[in-house]
């Protein structure tokens, strides 16, 4: 049966390390997907007193490497919020949850996928407690089931809290270089192995998990919430 299902991505670039693959097999299963892009991922490499113009071009030149990204994992349906990128904790949780919340009645996605609680970046964090807090079960909220990801570089530095997954997606050849592809549009994230998001990193973890699963290529996720509908 197909569903509709809602990525929430902190930043631009977290959709397809967290499921780029999922993105492109679903909708090449002509399921509905959006994506959401709560912070606009590039400000926070600056500081206050670096010129405006400069930031903004950079915030620019980032949503068309996502546009790029995009297009590979077929997805037509996206939106920019543009938060401030590393002052999530600077705004009001409400505020985030709103925007989480308005979508959903929008949208009225089966499935929610978002940030690790876990991940050490704190634009993550508030990512996922927005999420829980917008999917809490009522008559109004149509999401039926709360996923996490995890991303390279953020996921598997917490050495006291690592991502443990429990469920997972099989993906094919194809999918898995959609999105090694797509990542590549991202040019200032991914680099060389040893690098956390490269090429071979990407590919490996998802040989490793899908040696967990029993498939060749998979992508991990971790069940937060589940309801199942008669």
């Amino acid at each position: 049966m197909k569903k509709k299902y809602l990525i929430v991505a902190a930043h631009p670039d977290d959709e397809t390390l967290g499921c780029g693959g999922l993105i492109y097999s679903l909708i090449r299963k002509k399921n509905d997907v959006r994506v959401i892009f709560l912070g606009e991922g590039s400000s926070c490499r600056f500081s206050n007193n670096d010129n405006k113009e400069i930031i903004n071009k950079e915030i620019e030149k980032r949503q068309k490497f996502c546009l790029n990204a995009l297009k590979i994992l077929r997805v037509k349906k996206f939106h920019f919020y543009n938060l401030k990128c590393g002052m999530f904790d600077q705004i009001s949780i409400l505020k985030i949850t709103k925007i989480i919340e308005e979508e959903i009645q929008r949208f009225k996605p089966d499935v929610l996928l978002t940030h690790s609680i876990n991940d050490l970046h704190k634009d993550h964090q508030l990512s996922f407690q927005a999420s829980l807090q917008a999917t809490r079960p009522g008559t109004r909220n149509s999401v039926k089931e709360l996923l996490s990801f995890e991303i390279l570089s953020s996921s598997e530095k917490n050495f006291e809290k690592t991502f443990a997954p429990n469920y997972f997606f099989e993906l094919d050849k194809v999918s898995i270089e959609k999105k090694i592809k797509a990542l590549k549009c991202y040019k200032s994230e991914i680099g060389k192995h040893p690098f956390s998001r490269s090429a071979l990193n990407i590919k490996s973890l998802a040989l490793y998990r899908g040696s967990q699963a029993g498939t060749y290529y998979a992508e991990a996720f971790k069940i937060i919430r589940l309801i199942k509908t008669k």
